[in-house]
């Protein structure tokens, strides 16, 4: 099992902060460390080498956090599919999306995932609940090369690591 813990980043991630992406969520009683955020991305970065991107949102899709993948000592080139504002929109869309799941839950039980492939890429998101009260408290969206079995990824390689960590978002 393997648990985060406060340091720094690993060759193949990005850990650089940029503030404009991390927008204050005091209404939302988000009291984590934005840090600890940071390093859970980097952890499900280094699951597997075709996840491109990780973005951390709050249940508005207000883009908490973000880390991308490192190409030798380039970023990989993620934006130049989709703008950053445009990247703001389809968090914003995640959200409503999973929000509007949420209705079917009592017939087809709680939603682990969902993904959409797209040509040039695969999209996931995956709400992370508070178990106590079973209620979505962030979305975790990724972005995957196009040739990610993203299934298999998401289920195998992601889920288990969000189970092992889900204290750190209560």
């Amino acid at each position: 099992m393997e648990h985060l813990t406060m340091g720094s980043g690993k060759d193949n991630v990005d850990s650089r902060n940029n503030d404009n992406n991390i927008i204050n969520t005091n209404d939302d009683n988000l009291d984590l460390d934005l840090r600890i955020l940071e390093k859970f991305c980097i952890k499900i970065l280094q699951r597997d080498f075709l996840i491109k991107t990780v973005k951390i949102t709050n249940l508005l899709g207000n883009i908490l956090v973000e880390q991308k993948r490192m190409e030798g000592t380039n970023l990989i080139a993620e934006a130049e599919l989709i703008t950053r504002e445009e990247s703001r929109r389809a968090a914003a869309q995640a959200a409503i999306r999973t929000a509007t799941r949420d209705q079917f839950r009592s017939k087809l039980g709680d939603l682990l995932f969902s993904t959409s492939r797209y040509e040039k890429e695969v999209r996931a998101t995956i709400p992370i609940k508070d178990p106590l009260v079973k209620k979505n408290k962030f979305l975790v969206l990724l972005t995957f090369d196009v040739d990610a079995d993203a299934d298999w990824i998401l289920y195998k390689k992601i889920l288990p690591l969000i189970k092992e960590n889900v204290d750190y978002f209560i």
